[in-house]
């Protein structure tokens, strides 16, 4: 048992064009500005969330598809250092609609957990259904 690097990097979000998001009191139907809050979470053994993200100054606008690289440069990629143990974790991207009136939206929330010799680059959908996120997972030293 030691300790390992874990990098996150979100590639893509797709959203189905629906009204959930922004919708207003006249029936107009308005696209989402979304932002991501990612959490890692050990499990051998079995340590706390680690979170990161999470804040609403950076999110995409009026959207429901977008690539991270262009759109939320310097946003897209997330590390975690010298976490103990073997490396199994599962890693959670919670997606919320940032609304400037009232409270924000929860869109979902999609989940990976990794346990050795699987696919690093993974297309997920959040639950509940209709979004799907690409990410890649890196993970260094043992």
């Amino acid at each position: 048992m030691g300790d390992y690097d874990v990098s996150v990097r979100l590639l893509e979000y797709t959203r189905d064009r629906d009204c959930k998001c922004d919708g207003g009191f006249w029936g107009s139907c308005g696209e989402c500005d979304v932002y991501f809050q990612i959490c890692l979470q050990p499990l051998s053994p079995t340590q706390g969330r680690i979170c990161q993200g999470n804040n609403q100054d950076d999110r995409v606008d009026d959207t429901h598809h977008f690539l991270f690289a262009s759109a939320l440069r310097g946003h897209d990629t997330y590390t975690w250092s010298n976490v103990n143990g073997q490396p199994t974790f599962q890693i959670s991207v919670n997606v919320f609609d940032y609304d400037s009136i009232g409270d924000n939206d929860d869109l979902g929330v999609t989940s990976y957990t990794y346990r050795g010799n699987r696919p690093t680059v993974q297309t997920v959908t959040t639950t509940p259904g209709n979004k799907n996120m690409r990410y890649k997972i890196e993970k260094y030293g043992e």
